[in-house]
């Protein structure tokens, strides 16, 4: 097992985790073994919030990203550079953190006048 590469995927989910727009957001990650390539992994990060309402009726927003695979952590690359993986996989946070926002904008933009929220930071 490559740790640096690890370390590096390691330190890039810390960071999204604690990336947060909204106090109540989950953020979740399922990680599986790769059933392709031995000794590497499939993950799938997923983000939630239900703390707005709109007349209220409670908004659930939940989004999941695609899948991203590992291609670093396996012994066989240990001549690959051990950042790759690291940097796929912050452009792919940082696109599902857009997608996921964007998708709060789109369900809570018709209720500006009848929008609550138990979220003590976003007013």
């Amino acid at each position: 097992m490559n740790k640096e590469v690890l370390k590096a995927i390691q330190d890039v989910i810390t960071e999204w985790r604690g990336r947060r727009k909204f106090t109540y957001e989950n953020k979740l990650i399922s990680v599986d073994k790769s059933p392709i390539v031995q000794g590497e992994y499939l993950m799938k990060f997923h983000n939630s919030i239900s703390s707005f309402f709109c007349e209220g009726e409670k908004i659930e927003i939940q989004l999941s990203s695609t899948f991203f695979q590992t291609t670093g952590i396996n012994n066989d690359n240990l001549g690959e550079n051990s950042k790759t993986d690291a940097h796929r996989l912050k452009h792919l946070l940082e696109e599902f953190d857009n997608a996921f926002y964007e998708e709060v904008d789109r369900k809570i933009e018709g209720c500006a006048n009848s929008l609550s929220t138990s979220d003590p930071i976003f007013f």
